[in-house]
């Protein structure tokens, strides 16, 4: 990773936390961050979860049995390889997705908006371009 890389997710990873920093009324639980993750993609793998957030296979398989017993996402097999699977919202996980899309919304003032979009501008082209 190079330096301007590096100092771009450290300029994010600030801008986000400094802004969350001062709401005890937000929290962004795993759940949410798995729900933003799979709403990412249409299929989402277990691997691409085990991989993404560097958990053992059992703990993601416990968390998502969890967001699947609460209807927030649902478990499909690709068609014509066996046991492969993967996840995809349900109706009721975009809600819930949408409705802290909105929290942070509220929480956003313009100033915090415009250097968080620039930053995140900035990083995806940096990672397509390097990745």
């Amino acid at each position: 990773m190079d330096r301007f890389l590096a100092d771009s997710v450290l300029d994010l990873k600030l801008s986000i936390d400094s802004l969350f920093a001062t709401s005890k009324e937000f929290s962004f639980e795993l759940k949410h961050k798995f729900l933003y993750f799979i709403s990412q993609s249409e299929r989402t793998s277990p691997k691409d979860l085990i991989e993404f957030f560097q958990m053992a296979k059992s703990n993601v398989a416990n968390l998502c049995a969890g967001l699947q017993k609460e209807g927030l996402i649902a478990k499909r097999k690709r068609t014509g390889s066996g046991k492969e699977i993967y996840y995809m919202l349900t109706q009721k996980g975009e809600e819930e997705l949408l409705s802290k899309r909105e929290q942070v919304e509220e929480m956003i003032d313009l100033d915090n908006a415009e250097t968080i979009e620039k930053l995140s501008r900035e990083l995806s082209v940096l990672l397509k371009r390097k990745y």
